[in-house]
């Protein structure tokens, strides 16, 4: 799927979509987007660029957006669009997540088997969320310098495998409570 207008897009608007194979987006135009909004079921790999404006929401907290393949996501907006990725579970590992220059971010609920899972330069008016997550890849999260005025970072409840490094250049607070998967050790 190819959108270069600037209208809204929803994909499973007003029910759960079944996709048999691969689903791709590539957004060139600005404007919100909402994809996977009941949940969907790909058996393929899904992958979704967006280098706008516009908000970006995938998934929905009341059912799973099952993946069978790989995940890809490159996404940069601005600091005045959100990112929202709820309840998405993908089965293949070896693909990434970039997310850039977005005005907070909300992460819940996602079993994630990705290369990278990447946040970079975060901010804006918006509190940002990472809960409930299990994620096999590495982790990299860094707020915009300009990131202020009262807002707040919250980790909390997430399992990730692999390394994680949180960069805080911003003068909100940054709060974390983070579990990390410990290795059985042979004795």
């Amino acid at each position: 799927m190819n959108v270069s207008g600037t209208g809204n897009v929803h994909t499973s608007y007003s029910a759960k979509s079944t996709i048999n194979g691969n689903f791709s987006m590539n957004r060139t135009g600005a404007g919100y987007t909402a994809l996977c909004s009941n949940a969907a079921s790909i058996s393929g790999n899904f992958s979704y660029t967006k280098n706008v404006a516009g908000s970006t929401d995938i998934g929905t907290l009341s059912s799973k957006t099952s993946i069978g393949g790989t995940i890809t996501l490159n996404v940069t907006h601005d600091l005045n669009s959100t990112f929202v990725l709820h309840r998405v579970q993908n089965l293949t590992n070896g693909g990434s997540i970039s997310i850039n220059s977005v005005k907070g971010f909300n992460l819940q609920q996602d079993s994630l088997l990705v290369t990278a899972l990447g946040i970079t330069n975060y901010g804006g008016g918006e509190y940002a969320y990472l809960y409930n997550n299990q994620i096999t890849g590495n982790v990299s999260i860094t707020t915009d310098p300009s990131y202020g005025g009262g807002y707040a970072t919250y980790i909390r409840n997430n399992t990730v495998t692999r390394n994680t490094v949180f960069n805080v250049d911003g003068s909100n607070n940054f709060l974390k409570a983070i579990l990390w998967a410990i290795p059985t050790m042979a004795t």
